[in-house]
């Protein structure tokens, strides 16, 4: 989690930060750092579903 994490602020970062990527260059790392963003959405939502499943929390009424 923490690496995709990085990958995808590296990414943003570097888009965000190179001026001189024109063209393919910049949408090759657009895309990467989109990719890594989807994945670390999914990652997260499977996660949050799956600690639902076996946590049980009590009603305190």
């Amino acid at each position: 989690m923490m690496v995709s994490f990085g990958i995808w602020m590296a990414g943003e970062l570097l888009e965000a930060t190179l001026f001189v990527a024109e063209g393919e260059e910049h949408e090759i790392i657009d895309y990467i750092s989109s990719g890594v963003m989807v994945g670390f959405g999914i990652f997260i939502v499977v996660r949050f579903l799956w600690l639902q499943r076996i946590v049980f929390v009590e009603s305190r009424t």
